[in-house]
């Protein structure tokens, strides 16, 4: 006897994900499951108390899984409390914009939080300095986070209470310094991440209101999925906000599905604790971890990204970044969590640090037997860089390219003085990946570009900014049928899942969005304006209906 679907949804477009084209016919839905999907028996799974949505020719996709965000980052970014420095065109604008937050509801633990400057986008392309925030806030601590999050900008008070002094920093290279030994406000990488973790901190009932805001949001761009990924390499400072993930899942309030990230160590305490929280994520679960992040270099902005050959602006013949830990503490650590069954995600944005990754994950892979192997997903997020012949080592060893479209659009500019317009042409190389069978997948790395999806599919269509302007190695361009499936099956893969979402087909999770506009046959422009009319999350409508 044919069970009978709670609910029906039908339309003449679905884009079931394992074919480019759309299908006419319905979705039958049974509790949190798919029953089945097509048309010709249909009508068989129609019962007494099924609910029929007819969508008509709406598009009908998979829900969309953002596979890099740093969620405590994004909930205070979308909060409304926090200044968004991104379009600021020099040092001075961006302490008037912050000039504007400094209300005592905008304070974030009293401290004043913002993000998204970008110096090399200025005019003078100068790093800011303290002087600039003293004078406009004496009294008050402040804490602007760069549009790569790798760099923080702060004033003297915020120095005052950190403690910190040219004396204690001395030896430091954190910490930026005028020719007088006088720090000036700048603080990078490890550092940085530490102090962050301390900083953007709320208590657990404001963090869980401002995730629970944030998600509302995500689910009208139809997204039911994100990887929460851990935000530093820093011991216990990982910025994973597990309690309040569990809080918002114990009070029924989760709506939409996490896999979290945290930092992948020697110590796995951390780890063990999350698990003991939240579970696995596995199976149907809407929580739980699904592996763990690991850091190789930092970013190309600030020539800490580890390249194979120095930077062409190199300011020493030996400039090209560095790795952050040996690839022998990476091997023993990736090689720990795999035989715990954790996923693992490695940052590593430098063509050298993506040769290293690679060789680690080789290496590791010859250790484990398939039982193991299948258990687990190597991936490794940013590449904005690689050597063409890695391309290929990619999907020999089954290693995805997780990737942020978005930031490809940032600073071609900086880009090409950076790298040089041989390495420019393998930035970011989604067509290569897709020719050589490579597996990709996307995500935006929120805050960092905003999470809404649509904007990141334009960009991996067009290679062209949001606000306009002339295509950027416009050879690696992928369709969109082909963006769509990195962010869907692509991002389930990353955390193991594609047995059970990324696709619409039958016995898979009822994860699905219904779009405004059919982005398979419109105008990438008309992207920029499209969102959800209907998400469903685990076979409930968390937004529109």
């Amino acid at each position: 006897m044919i069970c009978k679907a709670d609910i029906i949804i039908k339309s003449s477009q679905i884009w079931t994900g394992n074919i480019d084209e759309t299908i006419y016919g319905g979705i039958a839905i049974k509790k949190n499951r798919i029953l089945y999907v097509g048309f010709q028996d249909l009508d068989k799974y129609i019962g007494p108390n099924t609910k029929i949505l007819d969508y008509g020719d709406q598009l009908v996709i998979p829900g969309i899984h953002d596979g890099h965000v740093h969620m405590l980052m994004t909930a205070l970014m979308n909060s409304g409390k926090c200044p968004s420095l991104y379009d600021a065109k020099s040092e001075k604008e961006c302490v008037d914009i912050v000039k504007r937050y400094d209300k005592p509801q905008n304070l974030i633990g009293g401290w004043i939080i913002g993000m998204g400057w970008y110096q090399l986008l200025w005019d003078n392309k100068k790093l800011p300095t303290k002087k600039s925030l003293d004078n406009a806030f004496p009294d008050t601590p402040v804490f602007l986070m760069d549009s790569n999050a790798h760099t923080t900008w702060v004033n003297s008070e915020a120095l005052r209470r950190l403690n910190f002094t040219p004396q204690n920093t001395k030896d430091n290279i954190d910490f930026g310094k005028f020719e007088n030994g006088e720090l000036t406000g700048i603080i990078g990488e490890a550092s940085f991440m530490k102090l962050s973790s301390q900083i953007m901190t709320a208590d657990e009932k404001t963090t869980s209101k401002l995730f629970i805001d944030t998600i509302k949001r995500m689910n009208s761009f139809g997204i039911t999925q994100i990887d929460d990924v851990a935000g530093s390499a820093v011991p216990d400072s990982d910025q994973i906000a597990d309690q309040s993930w569990k809080q918002i899942y114990s009070e029924n309030k989760l709506n939409i599905r996490v896999n979290l990230f945290p930092t992948l160590l020697d110590d796995f305490s951390r780890i063990h604790q999350i698990e003991n929280n939240c579970g696995r994520a596995t199976g149907d679960s809407m929580i739980g971890i699904a592996g763990v992040k690991s850091f190789f270099d930092g970013v190309s902005s600030m020539h800490t990204a580890y390249l194979s050959e120095p930077y062409s602006d190199a300011q020493n013949p030996d400039d090209r970044g560095h790795l952050t830990i040996k690839p022998d503490v990476m091997q023993r650590r990736v090689l720990k969590a795999a035989k715990e069954g954790y996923c693992v995600k490695i940052h590593a944005i430098g063509d050298g640090a993506v040769t290293e990754a690679l060789n680690v994950y080789e290496n590791v892979e010859k250790e484990l037997d398939n039982k193991v192997l299948s258990k687990v997903q190597f991936n490794i997020e940013h590449l904005e860089n690689i050597e063409e012949k890695d391309i290929e080592r990619l999907r020999d060893l089954n290693v995805i390219a997780s990737v942020q479209p978005a930031h490809a659009l940032i600073d071609p500019a900086g880009e090409e003085k950076d790298l040089g317009e041989k390495r420019t042409k393998m930035m970011w190389p989604f067509r290569h990946y897709l020719a050589r069978g490579t597996k990709i997948a996307f995500g935006t790395d929120s805050p960092v570009v905003d999470f809404n999806p649509f904007e990141n599919l334009y960009n991996a269509v067009t290679r062209k900014s949001i606000n306009g302007g002339k295509p950027w190695e416009s050879q690696n361009s992928i369709n969109i049928q082909e963006a769509l499936r990195a962010y869907t099956l692509g991002s389930a893969r990353c955390s193991n899942r594609q047995k059970d979402l990324g696709t619409i087909e039958n016995g898979k999770l009822a994860d699905i969005a219904v779009l405004n506009c059919n982005i398979l046959k419109s105008s990438p422009e008309d992207f920029l304006k499209t969102n959800a009319v209907m998400t469903m999350v685990n076979g409930k409508i968390v937004y529109g209906g």
